[in-house]
Protein backbone atom coordinates (compact mmCIF):
# COMPACT_ATOMS: atom_id res chain seq x y z
CA UNK A 1 0.00 0.00 0.00
CA UNK A 2 1.04 3.08 -0.86
CA UNK A 3 2.30 5.95 1.68
CA UNK A 4 0.39 9.45 1.59
CA UNK A 5 3.63 10.80 0.57
CA UNK A 6 3.99 8.63 -2.17
CA UNK A 7 0.43 8.94 -3.49
CA UNK A 8 1.19 12.97 -3.05
CA UNK A 9 3.80 12.42 -5.65
CA UNK A 10 2.09 11.12 -7.37
CA UNK A 11 -1.22 13.22 -7.53
CA UNK A 12 1.66 15.93 -8.26
CA UNK A 13 2.89 14.25 -11.61
CA UNK A 14 -0.72 13.47 -12.68
CA UNK A 15 -1.78 17.15 -11.80
CA UNK A 16 1.40 18.78 -13.69
CA UNK A 17 0.43 16.83 -16.69
CA UNK A 18 -3.41 18.29 -16.83
CA UNK A 19 -2.37 21.47 -15.90
CA UNK A 20 -1.02 21.85 -19.50
CA UNK A 21 -3.95 21.12 -20.74
CA UNK A 22 -6.57 23.41 -18.46
CA UNK A 23 -8.59 25.08 -22.16
CA UNK A 24 -12.09 26.15 -21.92
CA UNK A 25 -14.05 28.47 -23.45
CA UNK A 26 -16.51 27.91 -20.11
CA UNK A 27 -14.41 27.78 -17.44
CA UNK A 28 -10.75 28.76 -16.43
CA UNK A 29 -8.76 26.66 -13.46
CA UNK A 30 -5.99 27.96 -11.67
CA UNK A 31 -3.69 26.41 -8.88
CA UNK A 32 -3.69 29.02 -5.94
CA UNK A 33 -0.16 30.78 -5.45
CA UNK A 34 1.02 27.75 -7.66
CA UNK A 35 -0.38 25.00 -4.92
CA UNK A 36 -1.35 22.26 -7.44
CA UNK A 37 -3.96 20.84 -4.23
CA UNK A 38 -5.51 24.32 -4.54
CA UNK A 39 -7.15 26.00 -7.30
CA UNK A 40 -9.49 28.69 -8.39
CA UNK A 41 -12.17 28.13 -11.17
CA UNK A 42 -13.86 30.65 -12.74
CA UNK A 43 -17.08 29.33 -14.58
CA UNK A 44 -18.97 31.21 -16.78
CA UNK A 45 -22.66 31.14 -16.59
CA UNK A 46 -23.93 29.01 -19.35
CA UNK A 47 -25.94 31.00 -22.47
CA UNK A 48 -29.48 30.29 -22.46
CA UNK A 49 -29.52 29.86 -18.57
CA UNK A 50 -30.43 32.67 -15.59
CA UNK A 51 -26.62 32.26 -14.95
CA UNK A 52 -25.13 33.82 -18.16
CA UNK A 53 -23.41 36.57 -17.95
CA UNK A 54 -22.10 35.75 -14.45
CA UNK A 55 -18.89 34.41 -13.85
CA UNK A 56 -18.89 31.97 -10.65
CA UNK A 57 -15.74 31.38 -8.34
CA UNK A 58 -15.51 28.11 -6.79
CA UNK A 59 -12.67 26.52 -4.68
CA UNK A 60 -11.24 23.15 -5.78
CA UNK A 61 -9.45 21.18 -3.27
CA UNK A 62 -7.23 18.45 -4.47
CA UNK A 63 -7.01 15.04 -2.05
CA UNK A 64 -3.21 13.60 -1.45
CA UNK A 65 -5.61 10.46 -3.46
CA UNK A 66 -6.22 11.88 -6.43
CA UNK A 67 -7.25 10.91 -8.79
CA UNK A 68 -8.18 7.80 -7.30
CA UNK A 69 -10.43 10.15 -4.69
CA UNK A 70 -12.56 13.05 -6.40
CA UNK A 71 -11.51 16.48 -6.07
CA UNK A 72 -13.94 18.81 -3.00
CA UNK A 73 -15.54 21.92 -4.78
CA UNK A 74 -17.16 24.74 -3.30
CA UNK A 75 -19.30 27.36 -4.74
CA UNK A 76 -17.93 30.77 -3.55
CA UNK A 77 -20.21 32.77 -5.37
CA UNK A 78 -23.81 33.26 -4.13
CA UNK A 79 -26.16 31.59 -6.32
CA UNK A 80 -30.01 30.60 -6.93
CA UNK A 81 -29.42 26.69 -7.76
CA UNK A 82 -31.42 24.20 -6.69
CA UNK A 83 -28.43 22.04 -5.82
CA UNK A 84 -26.18 24.40 -4.14
CA UNK A 85 -26.34 24.46 -0.42
CA UNK A 86 -26.80 28.60 0.14
CA UNK A 87 -24.75 28.62 3.60
CA UNK A 88 -21.98 26.05 2.71
CA UNK A 89 -21.67 26.56 -1.19
CA UNK A 90 -21.56 22.68 -1.39
CA UNK A 91 -22.58 21.14 -4.14
CA UNK A 92 -24.50 17.75 -5.27
CA UNK A 93 -22.66 16.84 -8.07
CA UNK A 94 -22.72 12.73 -8.74
CA UNK A 95 -19.24 12.94 -10.69
CA UNK A 96 -17.12 14.60 -7.58
CA UNK A 97 -19.16 11.97 -5.24
CA UNK A 98 -19.87 7.92 -6.30
CA UNK A 99 -19.47 9.11 -10.06
CA UNK A 100 -15.88 9.33 -9.60
CA UNK A 101 -13.39 7.03 -10.92
CA UNK A 102 -9.31 7.43 -11.80
CA UNK A 103 -9.83 8.11 -15.39
CA UNK A 104 -11.62 11.18 -14.90
CA UNK A 105 -9.61 14.52 -14.86
CA UNK A 106 -9.66 18.49 -14.11
CA UNK A 107 -11.08 18.99 -17.65
CA UNK A 108 -14.12 16.57 -16.27
CA UNK A 109 -14.86 18.51 -13.14
CA UNK A 110 -14.88 22.06 -15.44
CA UNK A 111 -17.30 20.34 -17.60
CA UNK A 112 -19.68 18.81 -15.03
CA UNK A 113 -20.06 22.20 -13.55
CA UNK A 114 -21.26 23.51 -16.27
CA UNK A 115 -22.84 20.95 -17.38
CA UNK A 116 -24.56 21.32 -13.55
CA UNK A 117 -25.28 24.89 -14.47
CA UNK A 118 -26.75 24.61 -17.49
CA UNK A 119 -29.18 21.45 -15.73
CA UNK A 120 -30.08 21.83 -12.02
CA UNK A 121 -31.77 18.40 -10.85
CA UNK A 122 -35.09 19.78 -8.91
CA UNK A 123 -35.81 16.29 -8.22
CA UNK A 124 -33.35 15.75 -5.88
CA UNK A 125 -32.01 19.26 -4.36
CA UNK A 126 -29.71 20.16 -1.47
CA UNK A 127 -32.07 23.51 -1.15
CA UNK A 128 -35.64 22.22 -1.03
CA UNK A 129 -36.69 25.83 -0.72
CA UNK A 130 -35.43 26.88 -4.34
CA UNK A 131 -37.36 23.71 -5.50
CA UNK A 132 -40.21 24.25 -4.39
CA UNK A 133 -40.58 27.87 -6.00
CA UNK A 134 -39.40 26.36 -9.31
CA UNK A 135 -42.14 23.31 -8.66
CA UNK A 136 -44.76 26.31 -8.70
CA UNK A 137 -43.53 28.43 -11.18
CA UNK A 138 -40.00 27.81 -13.28
CA UNK A 139 -40.49 31.88 -14.82
CA UNK A 140 -40.20 32.89 -10.63
CA UNK A 141 -37.36 30.58 -10.45
CA UNK A 142 -35.59 31.84 -13.77
CA UNK A 143 -36.23 35.94 -12.33
CA UNK A 144 -34.38 35.30 -9.18
CA UNK A 145 -31.95 33.29 -10.30
CA UNK A 146 -31.03 35.96 -13.01
CA UNK A 147 -31.32 38.81 -10.14
CA UNK A 148 -28.73 36.64 -7.89
CA UNK A 149 -26.53 36.46 -10.69
CA UNK A 150 -26.19 39.89 -11.93
CA UNK A 151 -26.60 40.56 -7.68
CA UNK A 152 -23.13 37.93 -6.62
CA UNK A 153 -21.72 36.63 -10.05
CA UNK A 154 -18.71 39.20 -10.71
Amino acid sequence: KKSKTQMSASATKRLTKEKKKLKSKDWQMTPVKNNLFKWQILVFGPANTPFADGTFILEMTIPAEYPFKPPKVIMKTQIYHPNVEKKTGKMCIELLREGWGPTQSLKDVGDEIVRFLKNPNFESPTDADIAKVYAKSKKQWATTAKKWTSQYAT
